[in-house]
Parts: structure tokens; sequence; C-alpha cells
């Protein structure tokens, strides 16, 4: 298993790289000394349920909040926070620096990740955009699971690119492992099980080394490593409520039928009565069977659900603008260059018919996506697709740069620094 490891890491390479960790961490203190940001995602009941769970936890009084079993989030970052709490006794500060720690280390897993699906340029050039890229720095700031959850799924769709192109059984290993760390940090983390498993499945179609043997080896070794990951926590939760819950936040797909059935809003119930009704209905279920019969019974529900959700998106853009101190047109600016420079690069690379498997997995884990249509989001919960729309653009100005290189060297060389230098603005 070393020398597995140690061959992916490069030596000189991860020599360098640590160097690299060592900056965002430096970028990333500075960024928690001058500015200080408290429920930015909109959720102050979330920063003080991880932090306060955390110390509970290691204060003798379990995984508790307010009194009760704490059954809403998972327990990972809070562990974390508590572990912090003990070295420091600054509760607020713990949260952070666990965030903070998560964000550097995110330049790793997006190296190696750019580096296997398209060489040494991406792969150093994309770790040095997600080291300075402003979003990704601040929300490193904040007691907020996102940092956490972020670096952890970045880690887990790397070890399960490595896995469909190796017989070494480690690397589906590392991303049950992962992708479990991470569902243990945020619930969502559980799409990603699906989506690896279809990744398997395919590449047998794809390349000839990937055998139906192996599929079956390799989705074994995943789902069991992803059970043995969550199976204290699942215990957990049966204990306290007599049902065999995926996650504590498995009863939002019951705040529907709760908000019909007492008449009262989303907001209402999710936020002062959660864990009431979770204790309340331990022996008696609610009426719903699961988000989908949901939808199926109120077809209203869900195009109430989208239309909510399609009218959230400009409101989103304001908050975020205003969190990162820019107009929001000027962010609105931003995001469209970046379509631009997506589209460009997609272009050329179809014009090349260089279109290939590493673009159909990075369309599978964005296809993630599309579970939003379905709930309530915020823009945090975009957080974790950050470094991949980071990495895509670093591919993008490459190909750009290809594509301009033959005609106009000097504007090809130009863009090579352009996005560097408007990240390095934006941190200013």
């Amino acid at each position: 298993m070393k020398q597995q490891l140690t061959k992916w890491s490069g030596g000189q390479s991860f020599a360098i790289l640590s160097l690299l960790v060592l900056l965002s961490l430096i970028i990333r203190l500075i960024s928690l000394h001058f500015f200080h940001f408290i429920a930015s995602g909109g959720g102050t009941a979330d920063c003080v349920a991880y932090a306060r769970t955390g110390k509970n936890l290691f204060s003798g009084k379990g995984f508790s909040f307010m009194g009760r079993p704490h059954l809403i989030h998972p327990p990972f970052y809070s562990i974390l926070i508590g572990l912090f709490w003990l070295l420091t006794k600054n509760l607020e500060f713990s949260g952070q620096i666990v965030s903070v720690i998560a964000g550097s280390l995110l330049v790793i897993p997006i190296y190696y990740l750019g580096r296997s699906m398209y060489g040494r340029k991406v792969g150093w050039l994309g770790a040095v955009l997600v080291a300075i890229c402003p979003p990704l720095v601040y929300g490193s700031t904040e007691t907020f699971s996102e940092s956490l959850y972020t670096t952890l799924l970045i880690a887990s769709v790397a070890f399960n690119w490595k896995a469909l192109h190796s017989r070494n059984l480690l690397w589906v290993f590392l991303a049950g492992l992962t992708v479990g760390l991470s569902f243990l940090t945020h619930s969502m983390g559980v799409v990603f099980v699906p989506i690896f498993l279809v990744s398997l499945f395919l590449w047998v179609f794809l390349i000839p080394e990937a055998t139906a043997g192996f599929f079956f080896k390799k989705s074994a070794i995943l789902i069991l490593t992803f059970i043995l990951v969550l199976l204290p926590y699942w215990l957990f939760l049966h204990q306290h409520t007599g049902r065999w819950l995926l996650s504590g936040t498995t009863h939002y797909t019951d705040i529907s039928w709760y908000r019909l059935e007492l008449h009262v809003g989303p907001e209402e119930i999710r936020f002062r009565r959660a864990e009431a009704i979770i204790s309340s209905h331990s022996e008696s279920p609610p009426p719903g069977k699961g988000l989908v019969q949901f939808y199926l019974s109120h077809p209203d529900e869900f195009l109430e659900r989208l239309s909510r959700n399609l009218r959230a998106i400009t409101p989103e853009i304001d908050k975020t603008a205003k969190l990162l101190r820019v107009p929001p047109s000027v962010l609105l600016t931003i995001l469209i260059v970046v379509v631009i420079y997506l589209g460009l690069g997609l272009f050329n690379m179809v014009k090349n018919r260089r279109v290939t498997r590493r673009e159909l997995y990075l369309l599978l884990v964005f296809l993630s996506l599309s579970i939003f249509l379905l709930f309530r989001f915020e823009h945090r919960y975009f957080y974790p697709y950050v470094p991949l729309v980071v990495l895509g653009i670093t591919k993008a100005t490459v190909e750009i740069e290809d594509l301009a290189r033959g005609k106009h060297p000097n504007f090809a060389r130009l863009l090579g620094f352009l996005l560097p230098g408007m990240l390095i603005v934006g941190m200013a």
C-alpha cells in the first residue's frame, strides 16, 4: 500500500504540493483574521448545532444538542470540532480552524485529479487556483461543514477515478472510505455512491481492462467500506428513533408531510420543531414513505418547488456578491465569463475530437446537482462543485491557449496569466 501511495504522490511533486498546502493555509489564516463570516449560508442554527454537539460529545453529555440526542446533522464535523475544542477551549475558533485546515488540504485531491485526467499542467494550475479562489478561501473560514465535506468529496472523486483505471483494489477502498466520511459530514454525500457504481459499470464497456468480475469486486468493496464507515452512526440513529434511517436528515423528506398536516411553514418545522418531531414520531412514522412518493402524491408541490428554486437564483447571486463585497453585476459578469471559458474549451475539445471518458466521468459527477431540483437550496450547497468548476476552467484555459498559440502566440501567453491574475485581484 505504501509503495502504491508513494508512486501516486510523485516524490518531488508531493514536496512542492506540500508547500502549496502551506501557502493555502496561510492565505486562509489571513482571511480568518481580517474577515469574520457568521452563518453566511443562512443557517445560524446549523453553526451553533455543529459546535455545541462537538463540545457536548467531549464533555460527557453525548452527541446531544439542547438536552436531546442530536439527530439532524451527521457527526464527523462536530467530532473534529470537539477534538480541537479540547485543545483550544475556544468553541468558535475550533469550528473555524477545522474548516481552514480542510480547505487548505483541498489542493491535494484537486492536483491529483487534474494531473490524472489532463496532465501536470492542469493539475498544478488547478491546485494554485483552488488555493487562491476567493469563494473557497472565504468558505474555509466558517463554522459550516461545507469546507470539510468538499475536501472529502473531491478526494473520493479522485480515488474513484483512479479505481476506474487500476486493478489495485486499494483505490476503490479509499473511494469508499472518503465518500463514507463525506456522508458523515454532509448527508448529500450519499448521492455519490450510486454515481460511483454507475461509473464502475460503464467502464466495463469503455476499457478492456475493466472486466465484469472487477466491476462486482470493486462495487462490493465500495459498498462494504461505505457501510462499515456509516454503521456506528446508523446504530446511533436506530437507538434513538427506533427506525433504520439513512441519515438524521431523512426527516427532511417528512417535512413536507408535516407541513401539510400541521399547517405551518417548513422553516418552523426545520428549525423549531425538528428534534421534537423526530422524537414524537419514533414509534409512529409520518404518513410519507419518501420524497418521490410525496411528489407523486402532490405534483403541484413539485412544480412549486421548482418555481421557488428558479426564483431563488437571483437572490442567491446577490447574497454571494454581498459576502464577497462585490457588486452583483460584477459577480454575474464573472459567472458569464466562466461559462464562456468553459464553452470555448469544450468547443476546442469537440473540434479536435478529444471529448473522452474523462468528460463523461465529470458529467456523471455534475449530474448530482439535479438533486437540488427537489430541495430548497442555498448558495453554500453548491460550494463542493466550485473546485471542479475551477478544474474545468483550468482545462478550458489550456485548451484556449492551444487554440490561440498557432496564430496568436502572445495572446496565448496572456491567457495563461489572465485567470490567475483575476483571482489574485479578487483576493485583494
